[in-house]
């Protein structure tokens, strides 16, 4: 076994290694955005084990105990997961993948990979896991840009405009974080951002003015062709302290921006929510606290770049 990587977000460390060398070099590299310097010590270790069994196994020791996987394909986010049986083998397919051929086996309390070119992918999803189970902290299904000072949080479902918006946004000099999460401490209302290159569909690139000039398109689920977006590093770090729930509405003609009732909002992050506590009333309690504690707009978005000039003057008033 090779020295763990420490990892982490806001208040919340966890280590993970690798039984090769090869292996703790892929999670170095792979997980470069979670590195973290150790503060207090992790109290969860989660093992990948390419050597032992024929195929990757992800394994989670906390506090000296080993964890049972299967919460993970049925906790936070678990719905993505279909279980199939095959025999005495309970079989997996993943919805974020596009595919029904599984991916994933439950074998005890661990989780074999079966698409070894996978494990690191599931690696990085378990880490989520992890740290919405292991703290107060919540993520939200949205894009992250920033200007002023201000982050701009869009949220919104797959296919909604977000990456095409914060293309946009970028192009009129804000600094552009993530198209896939946002974290919210929901003890200080703190935002946590980890990078994510954003994907452009082919609908949203017609789109732009200026689009990318990559012509390098891929699926990752199959029929639904993205390109990858070369934006440049942020010019300063995410606003923490002061941020924008800017829930996307839909498409008009014209760009609106108006303000959003905290009873709706909160019913529309608790849709597009990952938290630690699966419970339907300890998830609406942390929507509504979050609404309560950040500003909370309804966007409809027109033409990208419109949109962008009309956020980055209405973040420039505040």
């Amino acid at each position: 076994m090779y020295g763990p990587l420490c990892v982490g977000l806001a208040h919340w460390r966890g280590y993970v290694t690798a039984d090769t060398e090869e292996g703790q070099q892929l999670i170095s590299r792979g997980l470069s955005e979670w590195t973290m310097p150790l503060r207090d010590g992790p109290i969860s270790t989660l093992h990948v084990d390419l050597l032992t069994h024929p195929l990757p196994r992800l394994r989670l020791m906390r506090k000296g105990q080993q964890v049972d996987l299967s919460s993970f394909l049925t906790g936070p986010g678990g719905k993505r997961f279909v279980p199939t049986q095959e025999g005495k083998r309970l079989l997996y397919s993943d919805l974020a993948l596009g595919e029904d051929t599984p991916t994933l086996e439950l074998c005890g309390q661990e989780l074999c990979i079966l698409r070894p070119d996978l494990w690191l992918f599931y690696v990085e999803h378990l880490l989520t896991w992890q740290m919405l189970t292991e703290s107060s902290i919540a993520a939200l299904h949205a894009a992250v840009c920033a200007v002023d000072g201000v982050a701009l949080v869009i949220i919104g479902p797959s296919g909604s405009g977000k990456s095409t918006l914060c293309w946009a946004l970028a192009q009129e000099g804000a600094d552009y974080f993530s198209d896939e999460c946002a974290f919210f401490d929901v003890m200080t209302h703190h935002l946590y951002v980890r990078s994510h290159q954003a994907r452009l569909r082919p609908g949203g690139v017609a789109l732009l003015d200026a689009p990318p000039e990559s012509v390098d398109w891929q699926e990752t689920k199959p029929g639904d062709p993205k390109i990858a977006a070369p934006f440049s590093a942020p010019q300063n770090p995410c606003p923490e302290e002061r941020s924008l729930l800017l829930f996307v509405q839909g498409f008009a003609e014209r760009p609106c921006l108006t303000p959003l009732r905290g009873g709706e909002a909160a019913r529309q992050i608790t849709c597009l929510m990952g938290f630690g506590d699966p419970s339907p009333m300890a998830r609406m309690e942390t929507a509504a606290d979050i609404v309560s504690h950040i500003p909370c707009l309804a966007l409809t978005i027109g033409p990208p770049r419109e949109t962008a000039q009309m956020l980055l003057a209405y973040a420039g008033s505040l």
